[in-house]
């Protein structure tokens, strides 16, 4: 390339010593390089060292250019040379380069000289500190976390703000225009910043052991930072140099106001000022609008302080802290943008985030950024920062789920029995946090019947709404069933509630009612009552004088004779009524039963007459239509307590069965 530094002579001088490669951003940024250079001979005390920065041509493949570097810039660094001894350290053999978290580009250097004992190591910025835009000058947010939280739920959110890492400063530069490129490059830059003001009396350079006229009112060009609300004073000495006497701060004072952006005078002898009404010095920069007084400020700089100094009216010394140290002594608080829609709604330490309406699983991203309480400046915003939430799908709840026969009896635990050929109804209402989710159900009766997913009645939850489910199931043979009831949303999560179901035989049903009653009359203290109770009990499993009986309810059944079975049902029933009035208490458990036997039976005849006559003429369809009627009349007067009714009907539509 035709600016590449080529040396010369004996000791090939003008070639780099150092070479560092670095990314721009991250590994996938520009390739760039660093080099470090002399422009003279080693033993020449006055030659400079350079540093030269290159861009890496590289094309789509990543392979470098026939021209692979192009010169970016280059910066003279010093006049001085450590061949001269007069400093210890060199860019241009003992360096190293480094990119900040905050993308500054730093070269350090280290001791280079085995007789110095001055230079032990150093460093260069660009320019400045930091670049103008950098983060580091904006608050910054340190973030609690990890967050996780059930949908429907919440979690509060927690963060600190913290001021800037940069924090207000001056740069002083012993010649103009504050060392941009082109210009006479300073011998001495000096740099005074808010963090380290205590670390010695910079409000009075003289006392550095560097004689004064390199540092104390000789500077004659100036960079400095500070945000709106911080004041720094250049204060002026008007001879007096130990910081007291009564022309100190000196007339030639000037205040800085903090505007939030770099500030530069690239000519402190010429230095355009305005002076605010009832203002003790000063001020720069001036505003727009405002007209400027052209101040000449060149070698009036006496000392640096971040608080204001003057002499009140009675002329006492005043230090006015209020300034850079109140401004960065406020609390910095985080601003959250809670549904990262860019509007940062709620300030504080810490926030509540709701996962009401959120459908888990999900992040959730919520945005932060710290905040000056009173800055409302870009740099008394910090950069946003993104915080994630897990939110955790939660499944469905099941809130109250029943399973019950035709009249209502709760059949959970088995206590209660079902018959055989009648309906069993689940019913389950359910909720769901996740207001978001949409949800399905399954029923396993337990009976190996195939999983039902479709049902009577079903509603979701969707948006906040209590879900609903009913479904009825017939089992067709004894035994005792778990049911299983599953409600999942549509993100996976499910809730399960099972059920254990007591199913008998019609013949079990009327003999488990025989049993019952024979505890009962064992029991009875009056005579009327056992011999109705006994009565009732012959009319279901019969009675002849110990041979065995042929004339109970159960007897029918065995015969094959569904009709006279109802009429011994019918039979308990009317001596169950009547042990009731003479004292029995409340048989009505066994009164629901056996009626349901009843409707059993006429359920079973019908459903075989149906299956008799696949293909019924019109006439048969009418009375199959007839029989059908009769026993959902039967169901009503039996859930009615009408028992002795229900059993004529159905015995009326068994009869009507069995004639087709």
């Amino acid at each position: 390339m035709p600016d590449w530094p080529e040396g010369s002579g004996p000791f090939h001088t003008g070639q780099h010593q150092m070479l560092n490669f670095l990314r721009e951003g991250d590994l996938d940024g520009r390739l760039y390089m660093v080099g470090g250079r002399r422009t003279g001979a080693i033993t020449n005390p006055v030659s400079d060292e350079k540093l030269d920065l290159y861009e890496v041509n590289l094309d789509s493949s990543g392979i470098p250019d026939a021209c692979p570097l192009a010169r970016v810039r280059s910066k003279r660094m010093h006049e001085w040379s450590w061949g001269g001894s007069t400093y210890t350290g060199s860019f241009s053999a003992g360096s190293s380069t480094y990119v900040t978290p905050s993308g500054e580009l730093a070269v350090y250097i280290s001791k280079h000289d085995a007789n110095g004992d001055r230079i032990f190591a150093g460093q260069y910025r660009t320019g400045s500190f930091v670049r103008a835009n950098s983060p580091t000058l904006r608050p910054t947010a340190v973030l609690g976390g990890p967050y996780a939280v059930d949908e429907g739920s919440s979690v509060t959110l927690t963060g600190q703000g913290r001021p800037p890492i940069t924090k207000a400063f001056v740069q002083l530069f012993y010649d103009s225009d504050v060392g941009l490129e082109g210009s006479a490059e300073a011998s001495l830059w000096f740099p005074i910043e808010f963090d380290t003001r205590d670390a010695d009396n910079f409000d009075s350079l003289d006392w550095l052991g560097i004689p004064a006229s390199d540092i104390n009112e000789q500077a004659s060009s100036w960079r400095w930072f500070a945000p709106p609300g911080c004041t720094i004073s250049a204060n002026d000495y008007s001879r007096i140099t130990s910081g007291s006497g009564d022309e100190y701060p000196g007339p030639d004072t000037v205040q800085l106001r903090g505007t939030g952006r770099f500030e530069e005078a690239l000519d402190l002898g010429h230095l355009p000022v305005y002076r605010p009404a009832g203002a003790p010095y000063p001020v720069s920069p001036v505003p727009a609008g405002v007209t400027p007084t052209i101040k000449d400020y060149n070698d009036d700089v006496g000392g640096v302080t971040f608080y204001e100094v003057y002499r009140d009216e009675n002329g006492a010394l005043v230090r006015d802290h209020r300034g850079c140290e109140s401004y960065y002594a406020k609390h910095f608080t985080i601003g959250w943008d809670l549904d990262a829609n860019g509007s940062f709604e709620s300030d504080g330490d810490s926030v509540g985030f709701s996962a009401a309406t959120i459908d888990g699983p999900k992040t959730a991203t919520v945005q932060a950024r710290a905040k000056h309480p009173t800055d409302t400046s870009l740099v008394g915003t910090g950069a946003t920062v993104s915080l994630p939430v897990q939110v955790r799908n939660v499944p469905p709840q099941i809130g109250s789920a029943s399973v019950r026969d035709s009249l209502g009896h709760d059949l959970d635990g088995g206590a209660t029995p079902t018959i055989v050929g009648l309906p069993v109804t689940v019913a389950a209402m359910f909720t769901d946090p996740g207001v978001a989710d949409t949800q399905s159900a399954s029923i396993d009766w337990g009976d190996g019947s195939p999983l039902d997913t479709s049902f009577a009645t079903f509603s979701d939850a969707y948006g906040g709404a209590t879900g609903q489910l009913k479904d009825s199931h017939v089992y067709p043979i004894p035994g005792t069933r778990v049911i299983t009831v599953t409600i999942t949303d549509d993100d996976g999560g499910s809730t399960v509630r099972q059920f254990t179901v007591t199913v008998l035989s019609l013949v079990d049903a009327i003999k488990g009612v025989a049993d019952t009653l024979t505890q009962l009359i064992q029991s009875a203290t009056s005579t009327s009552v056992a011999s109705a109770l006994r009565a009732a009990r012959d009319e279901l499993i019969g009675n002849q004088g110990g041979t065995p009986p042929t004339n109970g309810a159960t007897d029918k059944l065995d015969a094959h004779d569904p009709s006279a079975a109802i009429t011994k049902l019918r039979a308990a029933i009317s001596e169950l009524l009547i042990a009731e009035s003479r004292g029995a208490g409340d048989l009505s458990a066994m009164k629901d039963l056996l009626g349901l036997v009843a409707e059993g039976i006429a359920s079973s005849t019908y459903e075989k007459a149906q299956a008799a006559i696949p293909s019924p003429s019109p006439g048969q369809a009418k009375t199959l239509a007839t029989i059908a009627a009769l026993i959902t009349t039967g169901h009503d007067q039996l859930t009615a307590k009408q028992y002795l009714s229900a059993c004529d009907s159905f015995r009326a539509a068994t009869d009507k069965a069995l004639r087709l």
